[in-house]
């Protein structure tokens, strides 16, 4: 039975995560404009490209071979792996433009590359009524040119994404603690695997 729970887990998981990427590899072709860049379109696709198999995949594999396999059916277990995985790659979007490349190892390349992430997505919601400074972004994001990157980096400035990003980052950890807190697991030991997971992602720098 736990291999036909398996094989379902990673045949679905897998298959919605294979078109999610190529969603999001794709976004730049089948949405011609960053003005479609929403923040539903950005949920759907980190959702099914990071979260279920970062996060989600993952754990309820590691539950099923454990004495907790009875968990996995929990029904605030999966939207919680979920979450965590969302805030994974907020995480990352950040770290691909903020973060240092001693720590990260790789340099960042959304913009050049015009990825839906999460800094622009912010960024396109809050010039909702500046038409000037939304047109600099569409005439500026998704080339690889020094000038027009920093261009788009210093309307992130303008824009103080640096200090939204970590509002959202310490509100979602302590909304995310709450849920597990609050689930109704009756197990101290799944309690605790959620919250070192989450805590080792949290105001992570690589």
């Amino acid at each position: 039975m736990k291999k036909k729970i398996f094989f379902s887990f990673f045949v679905n998981y897998c298959f919605f995560s294979f078109i999610k990427l190529g969603l999001d590899l794709e976004t730049p072709s089948y949405l011609p404009s960053i003005d479609l860049y929403t923040e539903e379109h950005y949920y759907t696709v980190v959702t099914w490209k990071t979260a279920y198999y970062t996060m989600v995949l993952p754990i309820l594999c590691g539950l099923l071979i454990s004495p907790l396999s009875s968990l996995v059916d929990h029904p605030e277990l999966k939207p919680i792996a979920i979450s965590i995985g969302i805030y994974f790659q907020v995480q990352d979007d950040y770290l691909d433009c903020y973060g240092d490349i001693n720590r990260t190892g790789k340099i960042g390349t959304d913009i050049q590359e015009r990825k839906c992430s999460w800094l622009i997505v912010q960024a396109m919601k809050l010039l909702k009524d500046n038409y000037l400074k939304k047109e600099i972004l569409r005439n500026n994001y998704g080339y690889d040119d020094q000038i027009k990157i920093q261009c788009i980096k210093d309307i992130y400035q303008e824009l103080n994404l640096k200090q939204i990003y970590q509002q959202y980052e310490e509100k979602t950890y302590e909304n995310i603690l709450k849920r597990i807190n609050q689930a109704n697991f009756n197990s101290k030991e799944l309690e605790q695997l959620l919250k070192q997971i989450l805590d080792s992602i949290h105001a992570r720098s690589k």
